[in-house]
């Protein structure tokens, strides 16, 4: 896709059902960050501090991954909430400003300790 903020204003939530994975999944933060609800497995949010219920929707069965996504896909309100708390999350988590932060902190402890 040339351009995700074309494609990511086009879409009502986004779906991830690893299965296994390893490491904190880019396709759950790109979805977060343009305001976008993920639905998705444990397996697709390890790693990544989010909260079930509150900033996604976590199901792993798939009677219940259908249940969260029609809840979130009909609900307006329900879409709204998980569209604000998931980029609230992503921005105080995964910006570029709160990683550059992150980074500098860390590197200047790593000089102090030398």
């Amino acid at each position: 896709v040339a351009d995700l903020e074309e494609f990511f204003s086009e879409i009502r939530l986004s779906v991830a059902p690893l299965r296994y994975g390893a490491g904190l999944k880019g396709k759950v933060i790109t979805s977060l960050s343009y305001g976008v609800p993920v639905v998705a497995t444990t397996g697709a949010v390890e790693g990544g501090g989010f909260s079930n219920d509150v900033n996604v929707l976590v199901a792993d069965k798939p009677d219940e991954l259908v249940e969260a996504i029609m809840r979130v896909y009909e609900d307006s309100k329900q879409w709204e909430h998980f569209s604000c708390a998931g980029y609230q999350y992503f921005k105080e988590n995964f910006s570029v400003e709160t990683v550059a932060c992150k980074l500098a902190k860390l590197f200047s402890a790593s000089w102090a300790i030398q």
